[in-house]
């Protein structure tokens, strides 16, 4: 004998389907593009807010580097044309709002100390801050 009950018997279903009831007449595609639009704007380093000002000021351009390229098409700020590669409005957008991206100050930090026996990096060892 197969039970068989409806989505909305399980409460956790019954949440699911109230929130997601409003989606069932959209499509997919369309439900996509509005998860596009609101996400966030990212972080912009000291090197990808310059270039898109400049990208934005010079015109499209075809010689963009891979790592910058990559990073800026995933979040929508720059888009590939017949004539090169431009900034999108999304671009233009994060020019102004995007938060700067923090560089460390400086890379490393943790010291590495050394065995004066073999040359090997011993294990950090950390110190109490009740031995004094």
């Amino acid at each position: 004998m197969a039970y068989r009950h409806s989505a909305a018997d399980h409460p956790s279903d019954r949440a699911l389907l109230a929130l997601t009831g409003s989606l069932r007449g959209a499509r997919w595609s369309d439900n996509l593009t509005a998860r596009v639009a609101q996400m966030r704007l990212p972080t912009l380093t000291e090197t990808e807010r310059p270039f898109l000002k400049a990208l934005e000021k010079d015109g499209p351009a075809v010689d963009i580097p891979q790592p910058l390229r990559g990073r800026l098409a995933l979040y929508g700020l720059i888009a590939e044309t017949p004539k090169g590669w431009t900034v999108t409005e999304r671009g233009k957008e994060a020019i102004v709002h995007a938060p700067a991206k923090e560089s460390p100050e400086t890379p490393g930090t943790r010291p590495t100390v050394r065995s004066q026996v073999s040359g090997k990096r011993m294990p950090l060892r950390r110190k109490s801050p009740f031995d004094e």
